[in-house]
């Protein structure tokens, strides 16, 4: 081990005339609350009566519905953990359609969805889209909120796996049951 070669009446001289700069240093407080330091007798009371009044607001029930876009999706998030879009919609017809079934027949049903350009998290993955059909109908009079589930049928009617590209106006085309689009055809020749 290495010996210093400082010897200790130095140190001592160096910590004698950092005490006395310090001394001479200190001035006499002047300005705002000075007075409350003028007094000799400064004593610190320590209180314990204290409370803080802490809440939490949860906003969990946000209205929703928007018969101008369909929200779909799922991201997994490092501060809110799992984000699902689910949308639920229901098909009808303004006006009545008949269809003449000496001239016409059944093909196939789609169900044509259009981007809008809008857009949120990662668009560079393959996504899935899947249609099912509700096993409840929706009351257009009730309001519906984020945290409101409607029943649907397990077995999807249609799937479409694409790479979304929102900024092309692309429209995804998910070919559905020909059960259910023969049924319908049904209905509409009725």
């Amino acid at each position: 081990m290495m010996q210093s070669t400082i010897p200790a009446s130095f140190w001592k001289l160096c910590m004698w005339l950092l005490t006395v700069l310090i001394m001479v240093s200190c001035e006499p407080l002047t300005g705002v609350n000075a007075e409350v330091f003028a007094t000799d007798s400064f004593e610190l009371l320590p209180v314990d009566s204290i409370s803080i009044r802490v809440s939490t607001v949860r906003i969990d029930s946000i209205e929703t519905g928007n018969e101008q876009r369909l929200l779909v999706g799922y991201q997994q998030d490092d501060l809110f953990g799992e984000i699902e879009a689910s949308s639920f919609f229901q098909v009808g017809l303004d006006t009545i359609l008949a269809i003449d079934a000496s001239t016409s027949f059944f093909d196939s049903l789609t169900l044509s969805v259009t981007f809008d350009g809008y857009y949120n998290f990662d668009t560079s993955r393959m996504m899935e889209l899947s249609v099912h059909q509700l096993t409840e109908a929706i009351d257009v009079d009730d309001g519906y909120f984020n945290t409101t589930s409607i029943e649907l049928e397990p077995i999807s009617l249609g799937t479409s796996q694409f790479l979304p590209k929102p900024q092309k106006r692309s429209t995804i085309e998910i070919r559905l049951s020909d059960q259910l689009g023969v049924q319908l055809f049904e209905m509409l020749q009725e």
